[in-house]
């Protein structure tokens, strides 16, 4: 069994009479392997204030249930256990949302899963004082380690997840795809409540429950490793396949869009077109055997999507996927293609986005020609990527931007003044 202090001693480096402060929420199922590894995490956390831990074992069969209860009879002032005799989850109830978060009497909720575990004996006291001293916070989350056949990479490594940007983040942020360790989460309990009912309905509750509570504020990120994520076969999530977790992806976006009442329904309905598209490109390596296609574009290296060798490289094997799927297409235009995908060596200027423009029009001809995806989904994809790209251009170059706004066709103030902006942002800083 592993070490942990005991409930004497944790409860006595407590302030006399105080409240608990945090609630640490722990779900499992089959996890007999992991669960004690998870609680040995809860139980070494050093803090000035009261934890709670509430177990939750959803009818396990392999010893997590016994586990489970073992290390409640030995802290009953701390653990609090729910054992199901009836898998709750086959039955449609979520049992973090639907029967831990009414459990809680923490003014913060700690969320971990039974399969992860923390790393960090001061997570818990970093992330309250972070959330003490900005009332305008809702939760806080830091990185974690993915650690697969005893080999761990950073959750945020630009290619699982990108790092984020910036120390806060806002549901806008969460919405459009902000991933993060659900594992290092903690938030407010009251900016769950009330807890909507889409969360009982989405396969990827992590998502929906970011976006419910920073409804009422932003998130706080702490740049620091305080917790594992096992990717394991057994996972919820972790392992799947490309298809299924597109899958997912175009069932929970309704249930969003519903969630925040259509404030975002136009950048719902981009995830949503590429979602499409990135189905088609999936049937289109299976019924042609072009493996590797949807990760030329999708499996990208956030660090080094503008390297000049990595570029390269998928630029000739985009070439070379076209030409075996009867498109003929030059490395060059296959560069301006992947410009839509954010990768470039040079600074983007008016002639490649002129060569873009064509190299679209020709793959527009190839696909009417050899119908190897949807037209109607090729050109929604399309099309919303080219109109994203105004900004990357914008940001890079004026002469460029304001060549896309020509070849759109596209005149509205919005871009012109955000074209002026960035011209100014980069004279500035030509300047400094």
């Amino acid at each position: 069994m592993l070490s942990a202090p005991t409930e004497k001693e944790i409860v006595t480096a407590w302030p006399s009479g105080a409240e608990v402060l945090v609630s640490i929420a722990c779900a499992t199922f089959q996890h007999a392997a992991f669960v004690e590894k998870a609680i040995i995490g809860f139980l070494t956390q050093r803090t000035s204030f009261p934890f709670e831990i509430i177990l939750h074992d959803d009818a396990s069969t392999d010893g997590t249930a016994e586990l489970v209860a073992h290390y409640a009879s030995i802290y009953p002032r701390i653990i609090r256990c729910i054992r199901q005799d009836v898998n709750q989850y086959s039955q449609g109830i979520k049992p973090f949302s639907m029967l831990m978060v009414p459990m809680a009497s923490g003014r913060y909720i700690a969320k971990c899963e039974g399969d992860d575990h923390w790393i960090d004996p001061l997570k818990l006291q970093k992330q309250v004082v972070a959330l003490e001293a900005d009332p305008g916070a809702v939760g806080c989350f830091t990185d974690a380690w993915n650690e697969r056949d005893g080999q761990r990479t950073s959750y945020m490594d630009g290619i699982y997840a990108a790092r984020p940007v910036h120390r806060r983040l806002q549901q806008r942020e969460m919405l459009l795809g902000q991933n993060i360790p659900a594992c290092t989460i903690m938030f407010r309990r009251d900016a769950i409540i009330p807890v909507p009912e889409q969360l009982s309905r989405s396969a990827v509750g992590d998502t929906v429950l970011y976006v419910h509570i920073t409804r009422k504020g932003h998130l706080i990120y702490l740049p620091e490793y305080t917790a594992v994520r096992l990717m394991h076969e057994g996972g919820v999530h972790a392992l799947k396949g490309e298809r299924t977790k597109l899958g997912i992806s175009a069932r929970l976006y309704p249930v969003l869009d519903e969630l925040t009442e259509g404030a975002y329904a136009r950048e719902i309905a981009s995830i949503m077109t590429e979602t499409r598209f990135r189905l088609e490109l999936l049937r289109l390596e299976e019924e042609h055997a072009v493996p590797g296609l949807h990760a030329l574009l999708y499996a990208v290296d956030r660090n080094r999507r503008n390297e000049a060798a990595y570029v390269r490289d998928r630029q000739q094997a985009l070439s070379e996927y076209l030409q075996k799927l009867g498109s003929v297409i030059t490395r060059d235009m296959a560069a301006a293609l992947l410009l839509l995908y954010g990768m470039w060596t040079d600074r983007p200027t008016a002639v490649h986005v002129r060569r873009l423009d064509r190299a679209i029009r020709q793959l527009y001809l190839a696909n009417d020609r050899c119908q190897l995806v949807d037209p109607a989904i090729l050109r929604q994809a399309i099309d919303d990527r080219w109109e994203k790209c105004f900004y990357m251009f914008a940001d890079h170059s004026a002469g460029a931007a304001a060549t896309h706004l020509l070849w759109s066709g596209r005149f509205d103030p919005a871009r012109w003044r955000y074209l002026l902006a960035a011209a100014w942002r980069r004279f500035r800083a030509s300047r400094s």
